[in-house]
């Protein structure tokens, strides 16, 4: 098949023996880009005295770990001391963005708190994984904008039960929405944080309160309010009437302001409040009552637009803590990523507005954060698990600054996004037991498209709030309010899991971390009597199973001096100060010596892969070929640039495994010449950040190099 397309491919002159490049005229491409108009939420500023520079400089310099889950800002004070930048008093900063409509646009925490209660996705996250060429652009669904007058305040009432089942309700509401308590809220919370089965969610609500305070209202109730009528009708006995009957009180206080009651309690929100000329709402009704479903615009974002944003938002939050401009940033990322992601990073990084971007990866910037002050040689093994990738790398120390990489592994698949996917599977298990509810799939829940998507998110969530607190906990509850058992009937399901049950589920997907180390140790050419440290990085290896299983493996407890879950973005900050502090202020100035974790070549024809940098080349590299059209006065010229893991050698073909397609050169408008007239020289150069830089030169057999003139030389990712 491909023999035919001679026209437009080119031969190896490889020293002995003449090959053909293949030519694949697929499809046009085209990539839109969409201007999209944001309001970040509005953070409070964190600066202090100790975190402040001079002002009179000019753009300083960050680190910032670009986590697929959670991402973490740091930098180096004037002092010399590792700090990191607090976005709602929380180092850590979820990857979130949702759009709550085309002009309104949210990040890091509040946009995690509009994902976890909208029932339609207006969110954005895991945005990391789509930063390859060849990835799915994500699709988004953005609620249409509905201006609202000044006379159109609103008011709120909440109950108290609402923030056991939705912990971060205040985040949900807008700027203008007048928000009422009862003053004994916290009185209440403070007592449900005393069990067990609502302590997580009481001392997160009490967080949120605290964090509000300044746009909340505190009401006393007035139980003379309500009528005589009121108390014939509902002349219950039972415990909770009382205080139904306090927070209805409240809610009648505002009654000129027309207000809505929200309760997780459906007799007092619909029969109670109905009955006093109240709005009553469900916690799932005004759910949807702030997110319009039923119109929406839709667009696209790639991987690398979302990252921009993202980027964006960090970069901002970073300029307000520190009050003066930030210009200069080290982003972190996995071991495993390629080379079109980690340009696609660092072009985000640029787009953002960063005038200059250094690309690290992650475990390396964990080795340098725990051994930049150590003055003695050391082979160190971080075991990184995140929120969507799991690394290893055995990365050697001089005890001078020097680090140099010896080895990397891991799994781009795995992380604890799907220990999460784990938790669900087990909630699917239970509900098809008990309610014969299977929610494998939407055809086999014979629910609505709408109604499976409720439940689906719903249990998303829980199963993420069961997997924090089983680290910290024995047990928990899994309360999923309202799921739909049918498309007529609703129940909240209460479902125990203990850490034990946790741990029978995740121990199969963790097990695969073990295959990685046992390669990690096998390409660096060690044993584990030969690691003097072990350091865990990344969120996920915070669960205490896994620290557990880490430890048996090297019949030693790792390093834990340090928080693995900012550990990366401090080793990243150390890098930045190196790099571009004006003062330099770390003493010893980390040098790291990479290499190639893979081969790097072009396609041939009949699928034969030709290796221009090999795996093992010390960073940074060159090497180019020579090779030859195929055909007289062809015009266009298709070269497919590809890579080859370095343990599967054996691959020969383009389409073995193991081999991976990465970019495309289209060189167009090439002068008529005759085959024999003219050499194709393929030039690749491997940055110290693992960039991959292309260049195509046709040079006569004389020596000439032939003038580009009409003729242009595009990337596929780039066009």
């Amino acid at each position: 098949m491909f023999d035919k397309e001679r026209k437009n491919s080119f031969n190896l002159d490889d020293f002995e023996e003449d090959e053909e490049f293949f030519f694949n005229d697929g499809s046009d491409y085209e990539e839109t880009s969409e201007n999209i108009s944001s309001d970040s939420d509005d953070s409070e500023e964190e600066a202090s005295a100790e975190n402040q520079d001079d002002a009179e400089s000019e753009g300083r310099e960050i680190g910032i770990d670009l986590g697929t889950t959670n991402s973490v800002i740091a930098y180096i004070d004037k002092n010399g001391a590792t700090k990191f930048v607090k976005v709602k008093n929380e180092c850590l900063i979820p990857s979130f963005i949702f759009f709550k409509d085309k002009d309104t646009v949210y990040y890091g925490k509040k946009a995690k708190s509009y994902a976890k209660a909208m029932s339609q996705g207006a969110a954005v996250s895991l945005f990391k994984k789509h930063l390859r060429t060849d990835s799915e652009k994500i699709k988004v669904r953005i609620p249409k904008t509905e201006k609202v007058g000044q006379d159109d305040k609103k008011y709120y009432v909440i109950d108290t039960n609402v923030f056991i089942d939705q912990p971060n309700i205040l985040e949900l509401f807008d700027e203008d929405d007048v928000v009422i308590l009862p003053i004994t809220v916290e009185q209440e919370l403070e007592y449900r944080a005393t069990d067990i089965n609502t302590k997580y969610s009481a001392e997160k609500a009490l967080e949120e309160i605290i964090g509000h305070r300044d746009r909340i209202v505190f009401a006393e109730s007035d139980e003379s309010l309500l009528s005589e009528d009121f108390f014939k009708n509902f002349s219950e006995s039972f415990r909770n009437a009382n205080n139904d009957n306090k927070i209805l009180s409240i809610a009648l206080t505002y009654k000129e302001q027309n207000p809505t009651l929200i309760s997780s309690d459906n007799r007092l929100a619909k029969l109670k409040a109905s009955f006093m000329g109240i709005k009553g709402l469900s916690l799932k009704e005004f759910s949807l009552e702030k997110c319009n479903e039923s119109k929406f615009d839709e667009i696209e974002l790639t991987g690398t637009q979302a990252t921009t944003m993202f980027l964006a938002y960090l970069k901002q939050e970073a300029e307000k803590a520190l009050k003066q401009t930030v210009s200069k940033a080290v982003i972190t990322v996995p071991a495993t990523f390629k080379i079109v992601e980690i340009e696609n990073t660092k072009k985000a990084g640029l787009d953002a507005g960063f005038k200059e971007i250094h690309i690290e990866k992650e475990p390396t910037a964990a080795s340098i954060a725990y051994n930049i002050d150590a003055n003695d040689e050391a082979s160190v093994f971080i075991y990184d698990f995140g929120g969507g990738t799991f690394d290893v790398s055995i990365i050697k120390s001089d005890g001078k600054g020097g680090f140099e990489v010896c080895a990397t592994a891991g799994n781009s698949k795995l992380g604890g996004e799907h220990l999460t996917n784990k938790i669900e599977e087990f909630v699917y298990d239970y509900l098809e037991d008990h309610y014969d509810l299977s929610m494998y799939s939407e055809e086999d829940t014979q629910l609505s498209t709408e109604h499976y998507v409720y439940n689906v998110k719903t249990i998303y969530w829980a199963a993420e709030s069961c997997k924090m607190e089983l680290s910290a906990s024995e047990s928990t509850t899994m309360t999923l309010i309202d799921l739909y058992i049918n498309d007529d009937e609703q129940k909240s399901v209460f479902i125990d899991m203990s850490r034990q049950e946790f741990e029978t589920v995740i121990k199969f997907t963790i097990n695969k971390t073990i295959a990685e180390m046992n390669n990690g140790l096998s390409k660096a050419g060690m044993l584990i009597s030969d690691v003097d440290n072990i350091i865990l990085a990344g969120g996920t290896s915070l669960i205490p199973c896994i620290q557990e299983q880490v430890e048996k493996y090297f019949g030693r407890k790792p390093s834990a001096d340090k928080n693995a879950a900012t550990l990366i973005a401090e080793g990243a900050a150390i890098i930045a100060d190196a790099m571009f502090g004006e003062n330099h202020l770390i003493k010893m100035q980390p040098q790291v010596f990479d290499m190639t974790y893979e081969d790097f070549g072009v396609a041939l024809e009949k699928w034969n892969y030709s290796c221009i940098i090999p795996a093992g080349t010390t960073l940074p590299a060159t090497a180019e070929k020579k090779y030859s059209l195929v055909e007289d006065y062809q015009t266009q010229l298709n070269i497919k640039v590809l890579s080859r893991k370095s343990e599967a050698q054996e691959a020969v073909k383009t389409y073995d495994r193991g081999i991976e397609y990465l970019d495309e050169l289209i060189m167009t408008n090439i002068p008529p010449m005759k085959m024999e007239e003219i050499d194709v020289i393929v030039k690749f150069e491997i940055t110290k950040q693992y960039e991959l830089r292309t260049d195509v030169t046709l040079i006569k057999k004389d020596g000439t190099v032939v003038d580009k003139g009409n003729m242009s030389i595009d990337r596929r990712s780039t066009m």
